[in-house]
């Protein structure tokens, strides 16, 4: 479990009596422990279990729309899992400089071990430890629907054994730049919708549709500022459609500052087209 999505997170209250641990140690525990990774055993009938089941919207009687946890099934005890996962809290890179790795996120799991889905020596590190297997599967909340996305342990034996040490190397600059693209995008989403809400009555399908592939447009053509690309989709969602990497080159002018950029997306979103008509070395705005 994530404590920072989780408003007034108090590990014994949510336990009721069932193992529990933080993944930090030492005195980090007392000063970070409200913003670390938490393990708890579940059971069943317990109460704890319920409520991350449950769909209750304002965070009070059900956990689940927080997307606040991650889920593994293993037979091992609470401490030699927690030993497990302490492994990969930090991820060093080539020059020993150590990154704090959120991999509990439910944006970031699943992209872990879907892209080491075929990389058998890098994918059989998350789930044993010397030897033996520690984690049979991970489940994941699905974002999109009431469902779980599930990783098992594959039994057959990697065609190499997993020595690549565990650093920010090329295949993990992947992963973290898809996570950190999946997480901005769920970012500017949010603030569409907090701004714009379904102004235009659109089907939830075509209103994300619309939100997501303009944003990946946006991206293409080199858009900087998070808040320009929001502009763009309240301004796709307006004309109910997705807007082309080519008209936000038009649209921005781009390149130009972010400043200029974030300006002219605004006036775009507020109905001012901005989609300049070059001639020659001349400007021509409508």
């Amino acid at each position: 479990m994530d404590a920072g999505r989780i408003a007034m997170f108090d590990a014994e209250t949510l336990a009721q009596g069932a193992p529990f641990a933080c993944l930090l140690g030492g005195e980090a525990v007392e000063k970070l422990g409200n913003w670390a990774a938490w393990i708890f055993r579940l059971g069943k009938d317990d109460r704890l279990t319920r409520q991350l089941f449950t769909m209750a919207q304002d965070g009070r009687g059900g956990l689940w729309p927080l997307r606040s946890a991650v889920f593994l099934r293993s037979t091992e005890n609470l401490e030699t899992l927690r030993s497990h996962l302490r492994r990969f809290t930090q991820i060093p890179d080539e020059a020993g400089k150590r990154y704090f790795l959120r991999f509990y996120c439910p944006d970031a799991l699943p992209v872990i071990l879907g892209h080491l889905e075929n990389d058998g020596a890098r994918r059989e590190r998350w789930y044993r430890h010397r030897g033996k297997t520690v984690v049979e599967s991970y489940w994941i909340p699905d974002p999109d629907a009431p469902a779980m996305i599930v990783h098992h342990h594959d039994d057959t034996p990697p065609a190499h054994p997993a020595n690549i040490p565990f650093q920010l190397d090329a295949a993990y600059r992947h992963i973290m730049a898809e996570i950190r693209r999946i997480q901005q995008r769920r970012k500017i989403a949010d603030a569409v919708l907090l701004s714009e809400g379904n102004a235009h009555d659109l089907s939830a399908h075509d209103w994300h549709r619309i939100v997501d592939a303009t944003i990946d447009a946006a991206w293409t053509a080199g858009v900087g500022p998070e808040r320009a690309m929001a502009y763009i989709a309240m301004g796709a969602l307006t004309r109910g459609r997705a807007v082309s990497a080519e008209e936000i080159s038009r649209i921005l002018q781009l390149p130009d500052s972010p400043g200029q950029q974030t300006e002219r997306a605004r006036r775009f979103a507020e109905g001012a087209e901005q989609a300049p008509v070059i001639h020659d070395d001349w400007v021509l705005r409508r």
